[in-house]
């Protein structure tokens, strides 16, 4: 990574992908690349915390991170055939407001402009 951060990559054309539940590779990935932006997959059902995750590799001005949640989202616990679709949305509204009440906590210069439950009942999900 140190290569290719060096030869190729700058911060402002470059993002890593970093899973959620490796807590070694969070760390050590932000220590090599401060202002880069990471996608992190492996947030919910496969054991990755939005909390631990911002905890181990936030940038310094609390942004830098773009979380995944697919498997949560789409395989929402307790869901049956006639709720799946108000199941996706209440996983996806929970998990927003988990990021957005880790970012509010950790930055000043964050305001949420993007309602998930509007957005959710104008597609009807």
């Amino acid at each position: 990574m140190k290569y290719i951060k060096k030869n190729i990559g700058k911060s402002s054309n470059i993002a890593w992908v970093v899973g959620a539940t490796q807590k070694s590779a969070l760390i050590d990935m932000r220590n090599i690349c401060p202002d880069d932006w990471f996608l992190v997959p492996g947030i919910g059902k496969q054991g990755g915390s939005v909390k631990n995750t911002y905890e181990y590799s936030s940038r310094n001005d609390g942004l830098g991170l773009i979380y995944n949640a697919s498997r949560s989202i789409l395989y929402p616990e307790n869901s049956t055939k006639n709720d799946y679709f108000e199941s996706v949305r209440a996983e996806a509204v929970s998990i927003f407001n988990e990021i957005s009440s880790q970012l509010e906590k950790n930055t000043s210069i964050l305001k949420v402009f993007f309602d998930v439950e509007a957005v959710c009942k104008k597609n009807r999900v």
